[in-house]
């Protein structure tokens, strides 16, 4: 499952949502980040497929490190 995350220069996640939740066949809303906010298309680890949508973000952090940015355990 693909996520749309924000974050900050720290890796921080600032807000997650399902992209694919933001399409309808009338209409897709597109996500503006903040000023200072990154923002990113990431796989979500197999391992956190099945904890609650909300807890995500206390649970992850974005591994800034390497070539592409990556969700990880805190």
């Amino acid at each position: 499952m693909k996520l749309a995350v924000s974050y900050d220069a720290a890796g921080k996640i600032l807000t997650m949502f399902d992209p694919e939740k933001l399409r309808s066949e009338k209409v897709t809303l597109r996500y503006v980040p903040a000023p200072g906010e990154k923002h990113q298309v990431i796989e979500l680890p197999k391992e956190f497929e099945k904890e609650v949508f909300f807890d995500l973000p206390k649970l992850l952090r974005v591994n800034l490190t390497g070539a592409t940015p990556k969700l990880e355990r805190r």
